[in-house]
């Protein structure tokens, strides 16, 4: 078995998050990979603090009761990463080439 991190460690993670408006108005945020890490707010800043305080509470909950705490699969970066990754391959797709638009032939 290995040993357990402090808690320090866990709440110092970065967690991606998603926000969205809500129906009602106002935002909705949670963070997926903590189960039930879910809240709102009037604005984007309120939403934001009020999923930082549930992270730390979720966190900090699940620490005192012994249960295990996900690391993130994925940093924010790796993300962002990927994303970037997907915007070149769409923009590179459509750069004008030798012989037309997408002609997947290498430069002579």
């Amino acid at each position: 078995m290995t040993e357990r991190k402090n808690l320090v460690y866990y709440l110092a993670l970065v967690y991606p998050f998603k926000i969205w408006p809500a129906k009602e108005g106002g935002f909705v945020a949670k963070i997926e990979e903590l189960p039930g890490c879910v809240t709102q707010g009037g604005t984007l800043i309120e939403t934001y603090t009020n999923l930082n305080n549930a992270r730390f509470l979720w966190i900090e909950t699940a620490y005192e009761d012994g249960q295990e705490i996900p690391e993130p699969k994925e940093t924010i970066l790796q993300e962002l990463l990927k994303e970037n990754l997907k915007l070149r391959r769409l923009l590179w797709s459509t750069y004008p080439r030798p012989g037309g638009y997408g002609d997947d032939r290498e430069l002579q």
